[in-house]
């Protein structure tokens, strides 16, 4: 994989016209979309594009407005529960707007990251074809294994 730009995939050029084609890819293709597969806040689908392909973002024309917000604090708290469940691992759900966001935590621009070949009731599927499907995967002594799936139930939960 060559250097790039972590981007929305509908903002790469190349990638996301293979992605919109009624003809499915050859697998040395789908092998490099998954290789180009990367992670930007805010993107739930993000390819890490080269620069000659990637699609400008749209530019707006920007107005200034004076507006007066109050904000009325919650009566009631609610603390996180802690539990020895064992690790607990989130990947590509977006945090509760509400919530403060720590984005400078985590990597911005993670391009290249390897992810495997998908299957759905025995047929092969297209990169993002299910997007709300998810993989748990735990880390033990050093050695990462997949361990449960599920689904996404809203923008936070998984079942």
């Amino acid at each position: 994989m060559s250097d790039g730009f972590c981007v929305s995939i509908e903002r790469c050029r190349n990638i996301y016209s293979i992605i919109i084609s009624p003809t499915p890819p050859s697998r040395g293709i789908q092998n490099y979309i998954n290789r180009a597969a990367c992670s930007l806040p805010d993107v739930p689908r993000s390819v890490c594009c080269q620069p000659l392909e990637v699609v400008p973002a749209p530019t707006t024309p920007t107005t200034t407005t004076t507006t007066t917000t109050t904000t009325v604090a919650p009566s009631t708290v609610v603390a996180p529960v802690k539990t020895n469940a064992g690790p607990v691992m989130v990947t590509g759900v977006e945090p509760d707007a509400g919530a403060t966001l720590n984005w400078n935590l985590l990597p911005t621009r993670n391009c290249g990251t390897i992810t495997v070949n998908r299957i759905a009731h025995g047929n092969t599927t297209r990169v993002f074809e299910y997007p709300w499907m998810v993989l748990l995967r735990y880390e033990s002594n050093g050695v990462l294994s997949d361990r449960c799936g599920g689904s996404l139930i809203n923008n936070r939960y998984v079942l």
